[in-house]
Order: C-alpha cells, then sequence, then structure tokens
C-alpha cells in the first residue's frame, strides 16, 4: 500500500521533519533516533500523546515493511522512563492544586 502525502499521519510527518533537522534518517529510523525523538517531545507533550506519536511511526515501519522500532528496549525503557515522569508530574500537581484548595 502506497501512502501520499495527504494520506501520512501528521505525527509522521513531524517526525520526518525533526530527523530532517539533524540529519537522521527516518525510515527504517535506528531505535535511538525514535528514542531521541520521544525525549525531545517530552517537555511539549503529555505522556499518552507520545506513546500515539511513537505508535504511529512504527505503524509506517510495518506498512513499509520495516522493523518496528517501538519494540527495540531502548525506545521502550525511554517511553516507560517518560511514562513515569509524567505520572510524577500529574502527582506533583495534584498536591499543588489540593494545596491551594484551602487557601481563601
Amino acid at each position: 500500500m502506497e501512502l501520499s502525502a495527504r494520506h501520512l499521519p501528521t505525527p509522521w510527518l513531524e517526525f520526518v521533519r525533526w530527523c530532517q533537522a539533524r540529519g537522521l534518517r527516518p525510515l527504517p529510523a535506528h531505535p535511538w533516533t525514535v528514542a531521541a525523538y520521544a525525549r525531545w517531545c517530552e517537555p511539549r507533550h503529555r505522556y499518552p500523546t507520545i506513546a500515539a506519536r511513537i505508535r504511529a511511526i512504527s505503524r509506517i515501519h510495518l506498512l513499509k515493511c520495516a522493523r518496528s522500532p517501538d519494540r527495540h528496549p531502548t525506545v521502550q525503557r525511554t517511553l516507560t522512563l517518560i511514562e513515569s515522569r509524567d505520572r510524577g508530574r500529574a502527582d506533583r500537581a495534584d498536591l499543588f492544586d489540593a494545596g491551594l484548595a484551602g487557601i481563601p
């Protein structure tokens, strides 16, 4: 199945632009490249959005008969780390909001 640019998912197109800006190859992407992209996304997006972007990248790899980078241990560890930090960020925000609730 050949995908035209207008049928490609936005996360994939953004990943390609990110790779091109850094002189990296988006397809097949090295697992380090995907992990670095996930880390780059971390201050910009919450974990569910980052995970969805990585899934979109992996779908394109599978459609192009390339190995899916999301299964590589480096990418999995990176996503686990991002998820943990994102959860901690939410927990800290809840504590801050709870502290403000008692202030008139």
